[in-house]
């Protein structure tokens, strides 16, 4: 997976703007990372191949994580 300052920051400062929701595509790693906001920190959820994106922001959304990355 990810990690290092970079997306520790990222994570404080959307955290601090209340950005409820945010995705990483990882094309090399084949695989989507929904970022969900809770009690002020993110819980991530990783989804791979025919996976279905579930999304708290977009529910009606009927993506794999496939189709993100094919696009």
């Amino acid at each position: 997976m990810f990690g290092g300052d970079r997306y520790d920051q990222k994570n404080s400062e959307y955290a601090y703007i209340g950005m409820v929701e945010y995705w990483i595509v990882h094309p090399l790693e084949n695989e989507v990372t929904l970022c969900l906001l809770n009690r002020g920190s993110y819980k991530l959820t990783v989804f791979i191949k025919d996976q279905r994106i579930v999304s708290r922001t977009f529910p009606e959304l009927t993506l794999t994580a496939q189709q993100v990355l094919s696009a």
